[in-house]
């Protein structure tokens, strides 16, 4: 009951730190009494390995960019985005912040630089370029093969219940969400396995990886 007033009580940046710091811990391991099914492994993407082995987050998606033919103004709309990207993979810019970075020399729509975040969103490192944790999630998920188990449910998840999840409270979710043990277990193995984008080589050396 207290975690959940403290959760309750934190603001929507401070819940997702909050959460991130669970799943780093990979607290959805630990379940103790089986309540779902043991989780399956994934693979990490070459892309993030690239990253832990030295290139710099801005190296590898100007490199993934120059594969697409962009206009001037394009391009200089992904540099401003890759330029507000901290070293964790968040964008940490709105896109009225981005337009002012850009202004005088070039004037965008607002829906002309929410198109190059969706692209940059889209390259290699998947996830890269959220503004929070369940988007970061929502990003990786919505790149899987629409046929894989579980992704409907977890995409619902991480949009709205990630907290519940985090918590352990899977009774709680399936209730909620009105699946099944089996459906809750996929999507937890699909959550789990996400990465929470910490890109850095400092990040990875200390084992900070979902």
């Amino acid at each position: 009951m207290h975690q959940s007033i403290h959760l309750l009580q934190l603001s929507s940046a401070d819940l997702d730190q909050e959460i991130l710091e669970v799943l780093e811990t990979n607290p959805l391991l630990e379940l103790g009494e089986d309540r779902l099914l043991p989780p399956t492994p994934f693979e990490q993407t070459d892309a993030l390995e690239t990253v832990q082995h030295g290139a710099t987050l801005r190296e590898v998606l100007l490199n993934d960019l120059a594969g697409h033919r962009l206009s001037r103004l394009d391009s200089e709309i992904a540099q401003a985005i890759i330029g507000c990207i901290d070293e964790r993979g968040y964008l940490r810019a709105s896109n009225e912040e981005l337009r002012e970075i850009l202004a005088p020399g070039f004037c965008p729509e607002l829906d002309e630089i929410e198109a190059m975040v969706r692209l940059i969103q889209s390259l290699s490192l998947r996830g890269i370029a959220a503004r929070d944790l369940g988007e970061c999630l929502r990003i990786q998920l919505e790149a899987l093969d629409p046929e894989t188990p579980g992704q409907a449910v977890a995409i619902l998840v991480v949009d709205r219940y990630l907290d519940l999840l985090a918590q352990h409270k899977f009774d709680k979710l399936i209730q909620t969400l009105g699946v099944s043990r089996k459906e809750l277990s996929q999507a937890r193995d699909l959550v789990q396995n996400l990465d929470c984008l910490l890109y850095t080589s400092d990040a990875a050396d200390e084992g900070l990886g979902v």
